[in-house]
């Protein structure tokens, strides 16, 4: 996929083949998934802040005097 962030998670378990070291998680614009490179499992990560408004914040730089 173009635009996607793929990282594997290190000591995750598999909950399909139970395989270690073989989950990857693959990051988008728009979504995340969860999927094995030993199995055919996957799975798409429900967003949790369906509904709640969020707001954006900008951290600030604080000077020593």
């Amino acid at each position: 996929r173009y635009g996607c962030l793929k990282r594997f998670i290190s000591g995750a378990t598999c909950p399909s083949c139970g395989q270690i070291d073989k989950i990857y998680v693959l990051k988008g614009d728009d979504r995340e998934s969860m999927h094995c490179s030993q199995c055919d499992y996957s799975e798409i990560k429900k967003d949790r802040n369906a509904g709640i408004e969020v707001q954006e914040w900008t951290p600030i730089k604080l000077l020593d005097k």
